[in-house]
């Protein structure tokens, strides 16, 4: 599903709706239907990989449920017997339970690139403290688990890294697990509790993995340098903490090169040079040759080093609760 701002500048710039006053083309917005505005090919296989379809829609003038009635609606006419994933370019804050519901209705996945995201982190980590002239080594790290085997997974991956590891489980029987294994693999000692108030303000990173809402973090506690990475789908906890504290870098995606050779026969809706990890699960058939090139934060998409130079505001003579990025 094409974004759509980027699907009205182009339709209002066909035929006879280049004429029409703006005014009134925000009225005709509703009822322009949708349809089917490109193709998709690989140039190497020679064949269609999927098709992108326009969606009138302004979320501005609607209920959250409408909106979602709205595209699931739309997919359902536009959809064919071939079509397996439906990616929704430039729709945003959508929760854990809508997503369920479009997938369920429509027989579609909504892909989740949280594979790719997780294949990054120690990269990314590590990235960031050769930029800072420091070692992921001196770090101590709190990880929210979901209790998952990709969890457990890059729990053990970082546990190679770091000198410490809190990580938040609830579930008791998991934690007594999880840290055995840990030790067995890595030779680290990590701690597990349901409560990790008292390590934030020792804590440089913090990692969440989990979807579920966490309303007993006390984000206040946090110390002014502390990197944030959510891997998770629906980004609440991101949310919440950016809400609070504008002075932190969060990370909340990994952006990554787009080498493939898939094309749209309408230019203007070209993937572009570089995508986020759930258009890149769609069209790379394997992460392993996937190449890093940027993270997202909450003031854009930005390269490590200009992730740093951000970074470093929080060190001016501000309250980190009334500072405001640029």
């Amino acid at each position: 599903m094409l974004d759509a701002g980027l699907y009205k500048e182009y339709i209002f710039n066909q035929g006879i709706y280049k004429y029409v006053p703006n005014k009134l083309l925000l009225k005709l917005q509703k009822n322009i239907k949708p349809r089917i505005v490109c193709e998709y090919t690989s140039k190497s296989k020679n064949k269609t990989l999927g098709y992108g379809i326009g969606i009138s829609l302004s979320r501005e003038s609607m209920s959250e449920e409408k909106y979602i009635k709205k595209i699931i609606e739309s997919i359902k006419k536009l959809k064919n017997d071939n079509t397996r994933y439906i990616i929704l370019d430039g729709v945003k804050d959508i929760d854990n339970d809508h997503i369920r519901i479009i997938e369920e209705e429509t027989n579609l996945r909504i892909p989740n690139g949280r594979d790719i995201f997780l294949k990054f982190i120690t990269k990314v980590l590590n990235d960031i403290y050769v930029e800072k002239q420091d070692t992921i080594q001196n770090q101590d790290i709190i990880v929210i688990s979901d209790g998952t085997e990709d969890a457990k997974n890059i729990i053990i991956q970082l546990a190679q890294h770091v000198k410490f590891i809190v990580v938040r489980e609830n579930d008791m029987t998991i934690s007594k697990n999880l840290e055995e294994e840990v030790m067995n693999k890595t030779g680290l000692s990590i701690y597990c509790t349901n409560n990790i108030n008292k390590f934030l303000p020792n804590t440089n990173i913090v990692v969440n993995l989990s979807n579920e809402s966490i309303n007993n973090i006390d984000i206040s506690k946090m110390r002014q340098n502390t990197i944030i990475i959510d891997s998770s789908r629906n980004k609440e906890f991101s949310n919440n903490i950016f809400k609070l504290r504008k002075d932190l870098l969060i990370i909340n995606d990994i952006i990554v090169k787009n080498e493939n050779d898939i094309m749209s026969n309408v230019k203007e809706f070209n993937f572009a040079k570089e995508l986020d990890t759930s258009i890149s699960k769609v069209i790379n058939n394997s992460i392993n040759n996937l190449t890093m090139s940027k993270v997202k934060t909450y003031s854009g998409i930005v390269t490590i080093k200009e992730a740093i130079k951000l970074y470093k505001l929080s060190n001016l003579n501000v309250s980190v609760f009334n500072r405001k990025l640029e």
